[in-house]
């Protein structure tokens, strides 16, 4: 991988980990109250891109445990892992997808009661889509870190295509589903 992808890697690492520092503690205390949102959320999103695991080789769980990287990892062991990585990044991702709805649907003129999503779809959409978006950069630049850990790939002599590629489709197809199940759990809250 050419040195400055790397550096780019290694820079983007690092202000993920200090805003995970100043932002992480509180952002998991209110994700808590919202577990109604992200415990079907992360179920439904890893139990719906379980099939991505066995057919490419990659999935959402720690890439040394990626049939494409490893062939030896039992397979019980890479689904306990994507299932709980599916759930731990949903938590993960509520709190702050609450607040972009919530931002989103303040500049379309509406205010909303803060730690809930609007009865607006379209807030909510656009909400999710600008939150997946902020959401994947560090996620991709965590995968990418983790891919040189317990593996045989080597940062500065693999290509970054090869790297980009497998880790863009871990997290994207989990995050493309996330989106999807949220937006139809608001659906279905709001229609019901």
């Amino acid at each position: 991988m050419r040195r400055w992808t790397v550096r780019a890697l290694h820079a983007a690492a690092v202000l993920v980990s200090f805003a995970l520092v100043l932002e992480g503690p509180d952002l998991l205390l209110f994700s808590v109250r919202d577990a109604r949102l992200w415990l079907p959320v992360g179920v439904a999103g890893g139990l719906l891109t379980l099939p991505l695991l066995w057919r490419v080789g990659v999935g959402f769980t720690p890439p040394w445990t990626w049939p494409y990287y490893s062939v030896g990892t039992p397979r019980r062991r890479v689904v306990a892992y994507h299932l709980t990585c599916s759930v731990l990044a949903a938590w993960l991702w509520m709190a702050p997808t609450l607040r972009v709805v919530a931002w989103v649907h303040e500049r379309r003129g509406a205010a909303v009661v803060p730690g809930t999503a609007p009865g607006d779809v379209v807030s909510v959409a656009v909400g999710l889509v600008l939150a997946a978006l902020l959401f994947f950069l560090p996620a991709l630049v965590l995968f990418v870190r983790l891919s040189a850990f317990r593996t045989s790939v080597d940062l500065h002599e693999a290509r970054a295509g090869d790297l980009l590629r497998p880790a863009s489709l871990a997290v994207g197809s989990y995050l493309l589903t996330a989106t999807v199940v949220s937006l139809a759990l608001v659906v279905a809250t709001t229609a019901g």
